[in-house]
């Protein structure tokens, strides 16, 4: 039991405090109380109105009206006790909306609520640091996240300024929804844009699309591409942090699919471009595993996904030797010019593959070769190997096949033709 303050200029005046304190102005207050009661704000004559009766309860000349009261608490995120104690007795406020709510619930007008909530709760991790977007995926609530990105409330890549070298380091989260005037620490917009990766929301974004069989999501979100590609193509630098993006849930759900549609989205090859709008080819990066879970679980799909991944690897091969192979013609004439061998062949050759890396651990290889001034052979792609065996004669044969392609890429030298009829000419 709470004691009632008697003196309505007490209670007005600690109603005044509370107003000023979250909306600044009367005015704004009262605007905010009409659009919550569902009438017209832009009402001039019913703002007037209302502001006129509320600085009437604020002097104290009025008494708080039972039907004001449950939009007072709402607006001002206080219990009635307290405006009617003038704030001498306060009791917790069941009602107040938390990211955890949010994120379970499946009512679109809570979340409308939430999203333009004057305080911008959204905008802000809780107590145990997570934000609305963290429970959101942890409760899978699709339909909510869904949502938020259809309205460009969030985003997990950001295609507007499409740039190669912001790629190398993430893919630029982020969300529209305003903060609040300087002096507010709203951080959901940081924790998107520079955290997004590292905690793993778009991955767990694309094992929650999968679930959902949303290919247009799995499109925006980029789901068979990771920083380390861009930095790969960027840089020319095979060595890449692949591994750091590796997310386990998404290469199980996608081995649990029954849907060929998302085996062929995820062992289909697809070029980047680099900031000289050079292509470069790359295949999901984590395609080795997600077959190895394949093979061991003799999914139906296990012979299509070998196969398209045996594809790309010779079409990898095929362009890295025809450079090759150009460049050690570009080499030998350069070295060797009116019918005099003074270079050796091998001289030759290790001058061709002087720029050839490759990384046995992820299977990234960048090659580059200078033709002319600016005029360059360049090409950075991955392909993939397995570590498994098939008591399948037909799968063990791919997975043969498979690892030799692989092997074929990674030791590449020039034709064998080519060098012999170097030799011979010498």
């Amino acid at each position: 039991m709470f004691i009632l303050e008697k003196n309505n200029e007490e209670i007005g005046l600690y109603l005044k405090k509370l107003i000023l304190e979250k909306y600044h102005k009367v005015r704004k207050f009262c605007i905010a109380y009409i659009k919550l009661s569902g009438s017209d704000w832009e009402d001039g004559s019913l703002i007037a109105k209302l502001q006129n009766r509320i600085s009437q309860i604020i002097r104290g000349n009025k008494a708080i009206q039972v039907y004001d009261l449950p939009f007072f608490c709402e607006l001002l995120d206080v219990s009635c006790e307290e405006i009617l104690s003038a704030g001498r007795h306060f009791v917790p406020i069941s009602g107040h909306v938390t990211n955890y709510e949010i994120a379970f619930s499946k009512d679109k007008a809570m979340w409308d609520k939430y999203i333009n909530h004057k305080d911008k709760l959204i905008l802000n991790p809780d107590e145990y640091n997570k934000t609305v977007i963290d429970y959101a995926l942890e409760f899978k609530n699709y339909d909510f996240l869904k949502y938020l990105m259809d309205n460009g409330y969030i985003w997990f890549v950001d295609d507007s300024k499409y740039d190669c070298h912001d790629r190398v380091f993430g893919f630029a989260a982020g969300t529209s929804i305003k903060r609040r005037e300087i002096g507010y620490h709203d951080t959901l917009d940081v924790m998107l844009r520079y955290h997004s990766e590292e905690r793993g929301l778009r991955q767990k974004m694309i094992a929650l699309a999968m679930e959902n069989r949303d290919f247009g999501v799995l499109d925006c979100l980029h789901a068979r591409e990771v920083p380390a590609l861009y930095e790969a193509c960027s840089y020319m630098n095979p060595n890449t942090k692949c591994k750091n993006y590796y997310n386990e849930n998404v290469i199980k759900e996608i081995a649990k699919s029954n849907d060929d549609r998302v085996f062929r989205y995820f062992s289909e090859d697809f070029p980047i471009k680099d900031q000289f709008e050079r292509e470069h080819w790359f295949i999901y990066p984590y395609l080795g595993k997600l077959l190895e879970l394949l093979i061991a679980g003799e999914n139906k799909y296990t012979e299509a996904v070998l196969m398209g991944t045996i594809d790309h690897n010779k079409r990898i091969y095929g362009k890295l030797r025809k450079m090759v192979n150009e460049a050690f013609e570009l080499s030998n004439n350069f070295y060797n010019q009116n019918g005099q061998y003074l270079v050796s062949v091998e001289t030759v050759e290790k001058d061709v593959m002087n720029f050839y890396r490759f990384d046995d651990e992820d299977g990234f290889l960048s090659y580059i070769f200078c033709k002319a001034k600016k005029d360059y052979l360049k090409l950075t792609a991955n392909v993939i190997h397995v570590e498994a065996e098939s008591n399948d004669s037909l799968i063990q044969t791919l997975i043969k096949e498979l690892n030799s392609s692989y092997e074929e890429v990674k030791n590449i030298r020039p034709d064998a033709t080519m060098l012999n009829e170097h030799f011979a000419e010498m």
